[in-house]
């Protein structure tokens, strides 16, 4: 007797439930957010989910399922593999993309080729390539079981999806109250200096990762921060704001003339192309993006005293300079 039948027993018939109800009390269960691929053909086919569940370690085993209704079903029914992309959080117009049932899903979307041709989406949290190792009947969908083959994954935040919309995963304020952020342990927690060198590894990772993709250097994108924030100066002027060395600084200087970034007069002094300003508006807003993933956990007054401080600080250096 199947677990259907002992329910019908118990209850002396099968129940009438509300469906739409039903998926809105499905909802109040978070879970991640994925884009299923495979390669059927040679031809690239994919899917939002959030059906996707590891199920075992040993043997390596994921599962997730497909109604049957939808419009790649035939091709993942019949794919001997599929690839699970679990999306970050920068990527809710990626799941939006691949939601869609209809056009070219692909394009103008960053991927690769995995094994045996599985589609890897960029900018993922995780890659999971899997070979289909059963299939299951699930009512009005179809369940597939894969055995993971390969894996890979990144240092990003994840998107989630509950209550019908999209958010993202930030510490329990009872977990973050827990964190004793007074207590020192030695000069690195002590000193200020210290505190904002381990500060500064923390974050530089991942902004120098922006700045990779929007085509700059670190030193590059250091010295277009500092002319947008210094107008008007001269490449000898901006020098003390930009903490490089001088070799680092003169390569940064004459890559980005000669990418058509920045233009210098006769007189030495920097300002933007139209290009430049428009590479510039890219860089800013990818980079406030990630400032705002990377210190989504901090209340708004804390990271304001934080900038406060910094400003002071190098205000009193300038100051003390001045006197020398």
């Amino acid at each position: 007797m199947s677990i259907f039948e002992l329910a019908e027993n118990s209850w002396g018939s099968e129940p009438k439930l509300d469906v739409d109800a039903l998926r809105r009390c499905f909802g109040q269960y978070a879970t991640g957010v994925t884009v299923m691929t495979a390669s059927v053909e040679g031809e690239p086919v994919a899917m939002t989910a959030n059906s996707f569940s590891s199920v075992s370690l040993d043997p390596p085993l994921v599962s997730w399922s497909i109604k049957r209704v939808s419009q790649s079903f035939s091709k993942f029914r019949i794919a001997e593999d599929f690839a699970v992309n679990i999306l970050a959080d920068s990527q809710v117009d990626v799941s939006r993309n691949f939601g869609r049932s209809a056009g070219d899903k692909f394009k103008g979307i960053g991927w690769k080729r995995g094994l045996n041709g599985l589609p890897l989406l960029d900018g993922a949290a995780a890659h999971i390539q899997c070979r289909v190792a059963n299939q299951f009947d699930g009512g009005d969908h179809l369940i597939l079981l894969g055995r993971v083959m390969a894996f890979e994954h990144f240092d990003r935040k994840l998107l989630l999806f509950a209550q019908g919309r999209y958010a993202v995963a930030q510490d329990h304020p009872a977990i973050e109250s827990s964190v004793d952020t007074t207590s020192t342990r030695g000069p690195s927690d002590s000193f200020i200096a210290g505190l904002m060198y381990r500060a500064y590894g923390a974050l530089a990772e991942r902004m120098e990762e922006v700045q990779r993709k929007q085509g700059f250097t670190p030193a590059e994108a250091r010295i277009l921060g500092a002319v947008a924030t210094f107008s008007g100066y001269t490449t000898s002027e901006l020098m003390p704001e930009l903490y490089l060395g001088e070799s680092a600084a003169k390569s940064a200087f004459a890559s980005l003339r000669a990418s058509g970034v920045i233009s210098i007069d006769a007189k030495e002094r920097i300002a933007f192309t139209e290009l430049g300003n428009a590479k510039l508006a890219l860089l800013l807003d990818a980079l406030r993006r990630q400032q705002d993933q990377l210190l989504g956990g901090l209340p708004d007054e804390d990271i304001e005293a934080a900038r406060r401080v910094f400003r002071q600080m190098i205000e009193m250096s300038r100051r003390q300079s001045a006197r020398i």
